[in-house]
């Protein structure tokens, strides 16, 4: 006689995050809001006509602009890691 088919287990759903998990991923949105806030004033300084008046000002702005833009991209990258 042909054996019962036995049923394949079900993928093992996603585990919740651990508490330390929970607690780094609040961490890295105190410290997103906190890059986003910065990048704001970044943009507001750059939106000012009179920053352009002098070419290393404007410079120094843009250079702390897109360091800006890079470490809130760096860290929505580290908070999708935790939270998967």
């Amino acid at each position: 006689p042909p054996k019962p088919r036995t049923p394949k287990p079900e993928p093992a759903a996603a585990a919740a995050p651990s508490k330390n998990q929970q607690r780094q991923a609040k961490k890295l949105e105190a410290e997103i809001e906190a890059a986003e806030a910065a990048l704001r004033e970044l943009e507001h300084e750059l939106a000012d006509p009179a920053v352009w008046n002098d070419p290393r000002s404007a410079a120094k702005s843009s250079k702390r602009h897109e360091q800006a833009k890079r470490a809130l991209q760096e860290l929505y990258e580290q908070w999708e890691a935790v939270a998967g």
